[in-house]
């Protein structure tokens, strides 16, 4: 029977597909992927890579934007850095 003549907002899911959300939901809040590897079972994060590179994919315009943004602001002055334990300014 049908997932509307049931009365169901959703269609049937299977638990691979749960899996899948899960999966790419913790990519998208960059949780690191040998993480969400080991979560997965996966013995190799490469997998991981394979599998779910369509997401992180996605995230490379984000990481762009965010690296201009850094890039725009304003340097700390060197004793700001200092109090921050770094005492290196390359750092």
């Amino acid at each position: 029977m049908p997932a509307k003549d049931r009365g169901l907002l959703l269609p049937p899911i299977r638990l691979h597909d749960l899996r899948h959300v899960h999966a790419t939901m913790l990519l998208q809040a960059a949780v690191p992927v040998h993480v969400v590897a080991a979560r997965l079972g996966h013995a190799d994060p490469s997998v991981t890579l394979r599998v779910y590179a369509h997401v992180l994919d996605s995230q490379a315009s984000e990481v762009a934007a965010v690296f201009a943004r850094a890039m725009e602001a304003p340097a700390a002055p060197a004793s700001d850095r200092a109090s921050e334990g770094r005492e290196d300014p390359a750092c």
